[in-house]
């Protein structure tokens, strides 16, 4: 699967890092923006299931070989992000009526972040190993 390939784990860490300060504002501007580059990033990750690298990730590696490293080790996050919200939307659409709700799940979601962030701090300490090579 390309997707899961270097120049896929590079793409989606970029996203990643690109889309991550526009999380945090809260306008019809910064709303547009992180739309915009969702949409980019899926248009991108079609082209690499096609085998197509985009010139800007080839151009990232050559120039920055260290910190395309760590875009790799964040590159999952945005694939699992995705993955979360399909996988929810189809347990919702199945399994939820009008009387069985979701808020059996809430306490869950708290264990499901921390997980997450600490999924991601592991990520970049195996990208700083990674990089000390």
């Amino acid at each position: 699967m390309k997707i899961l390939s270097k120049d896929g784990l590079v793409l989606g860490g970029m996203y990643f890092v690109i889309s991550f300060p526009f999380l945090f504002m809260n306008n019809l501007l910064a709303d547009f923006i992180s739309v915009v580059l969702f949409l980019g990033f899926v248009y991108f990750a079609i082209l690499l299931q096609f085998n197509k690298v985009p010139h800007f990730v080839k151009l990232f590696h050559a120039k920055f070989p260290k910190l395309s490293i760590y875009m790799e080790a964040l590159g999952w996050i945005p694939y699992t992000e995705i993955l979360i919200g399909v996988l929810l939307i189809l347990f919702s659409l199945f399994f939820i009526t009008e009387d069985y709700k979701l808020a059996w799940l809430l306490p869950y979601i708290n264990h499901m972040y921390i997980v997450f962030y600490t999924m991601i701090f592991v990520s970049l300490i195996c990208g700083f190993r990674k990089s000390r090579k």
